[in-house]
């Protein structure tokens, strides 16, 4: 049960889709249980944390009054001039119908994951401003690990999406095991997908000129994952399927045996051929003679085309039975999971429901006061690294003008 939820759960990697939380719920007009949060979270290069704002989203269909909780130090109303009032860790507002967007800066909050970017060029590491317009080997590491200090189950429940945009003219050679690679216009695109619980260590290397990147983007976001379970129980064709990948792994085991037998005919051939091409030579120069070699050598051409028709023949047939030993694997892992696959649905489906987060709304992280909201989408960015912008050249001075210069001007 254990190994088929390791094999399961990297296989689910391939097929997660991310996509947020599902819609908000009805609001209330007192209270924040119907609310979305965003939390934008600007890090450093390195990965550190430099700035928190997290972005609350209230539907309010008939107005009414927002009680709101978080350790903000500055708020701001991001839609319209209703005054936010911040006492002790708690907002109020008074707002008209519809959506109100408003920001709240945390300070010294952690956040679920413990992010390191490391960059290196030629082997040795470096800064990430030093970076700027370097040429050479590029490697560049990002590790994310819990986070003891964030409250919460965050980080057992939320997926990470990594993703860093490269210049398609200025990276060559991208070597990014495990990720996905798009492209999307002049640049390449490498995403990670990291499931929750996980933690994340991948790296990446380019050859690179005049370099320049993109931010890198981190989200983070519950998964939405639709795997129809049904019963458990073994589907009618199984043994069926089991049962054919065994004849054809057979019948390939059959050819690559004939093939053989073949392939030792036609070496006996040859070698009786050039028994009797000898043979004739003691003769010397004799018309019967020529005659006979004349056939034994067109004999030996097609002879020669045969034998090459059966090698490659045997060649063929071993890249198809390389190929096909995946399907012997298949057979026997059908064979393991037909009188399973009732026994483990129960444990598939709690392993799938705690990679899904289990449905359960969400805690606010903007504080525990808020208890569940409707959904929580983390939002993590780097700075670019970019060559600084060349300073503007110093406007030259006009020359003073003459007293019948000045004069002259009047006129």
């Amino acid at each position: 049960m254990k190994n088929l939820q390791r094999t399961l759960t990297v296989l689910l990697t391939a097929a997660l889709v991310l996509t947020l939380a599902p819609a908000a719920l009805a609001a209330d007009d007192t209270e924040a249980a119907g609310k979305e949060e965003v939390v934008y979270i600007n890090l450093d290069a390195a990965g550190a944390v430099t700035t928190v704002d997290v972005v609350n989203i209230f539907d309010m269909p008939q107005g009414g009054r927002i009680v709101d909780h978080g350790d903000y130090a500055t708020v701001r109303n991001m839609t319209t001039a209703d005054e936010l009032t911040l006492a002790d860790g708690t907002v109020t507002a008074d707002v008209g119908p519809g959506k109100l967007y408003y920001e709240g800066r945390l300070e010294n909050v952690p956040i679920p994951w413990d992010v390191s970017i490391r960059y290196f060029l030629d082997g040795q590491e470096m800064d990430a401003a030093d970076l700027a317009g370097a040429s050479g080997a590029l490697e560049i590491r990002l590790a994310a690990e819990r986070n003891g200090a964030c409250a919460g189950t965050f980080f057992d429940d939320y997926a990470l999406q990594i993703s860093f945009t490269l210049d398609g003219d200025r990276c060559d050679n991208i070597a990014a095991p495990g990720a996905t690679v798009a492209n999307v216009g002049g640049d390449k695109q490498l995403t990670y997908t990291v499931l929750p619980g996980v933690g994340a260590d991948i790296s990446f290397t380019a050859d690179v000129r005049d370099f320049e990147m993109d931010q890198i983007a981190i989200n983070g976001v519950r998964l939405s994952l639709d795997v129809p379970l049904g019963d458990g129980s073994v589907p009618d064709g199984l043994d069926r399927a089991g049962a054919a990948i065994l004849d054809l792994d057979r019948g390939l085991f059959s050819l690559e045996n004939d093939l053989a037998a073949l392939t030792g005919q036609s070496k006996d051939l040859t070698d009786s051929l050039s028994a009797a091409q000898a043979a004739l030579d003691e003769l010397g120069d004799d018309p019967a003679a020529d005659q006979v070699r004349d056939a034994l050598d067109a004999l030996s051409q097609a002879l020669e085309g045969y034998t090459k028709a059966v090698q490659d023949a045997y060649t063929a047939s071993g890249e198809v039975r390389q190929d096909a030993d995946w399907l012997t694997t298949a057979s026997a892992l059908l064979s393991v999971l037909g009188p399973t696959m009732q026994e483990d649905a129960d444990g598939l489906s709690d392993m799938l429901e705690g990679v899904t987060g289990g449905g359960e709304a969400p805690l606010s992280f903007a504080s525990a006061e808020n208890g569940t909201v409707a959904s929580v989408q983390f939002v993590l960015r780097t700075p670019a690294i970019q060559k600084p912008a060349p300073e503007p050249a110093e406007p030259t001075p006009e020359p003073e003008q003459t007293f019948w210069e000045k004069l002259t001007a009047l006129f």
